[in-house]
């Protein structure tokens, strides 16, 4: 696999990446593309836009199912931007500069 040339993993990374199952690469494949979905559609103005970040906000939730204590700083920190973005494109659409 190309991530296992490019970038050096320890043994718990290794066995971390290893373990994942199809249906895992495809949750988190699915989850990737909806962010960029709603990142698009912000930048194109698209009233779609609140929709995708609210529904990315809620799938991010799901992360506290497998957080460790050391991981909980970073998944806050990404909550928070999440819904200062979803305030930001509700923002623009009662605005109605998504169009």
């Amino acid at each position: 696999m190309l991530s296992y040339v490019l970038l050096s993993f320890d043994d718990e990374q290794r066995w971390f990446f290893e373990s994942l199952t199809g249906f895992d690469w495809l949750l988190v494949i699915s989850y990737t593309l909806l962010v960029a979905a709603a990142a698009i559609s912000l930048l194109l103005l698209r009233p779609v836009a609140v929709q995708l970040f609210a529904i990315v906000l809620v799938l991010s939730l799901t992360k506290l199912l497998n957080a460790t204590p050391d991981a909980m700083p970073g998944i806050i920190f990404g909550w928070v931007l999440l819904g200062a973005t979803l305030v930001y494109v509700r923002n623009l659409a009662s605005k109605g500069i998504l169009s």
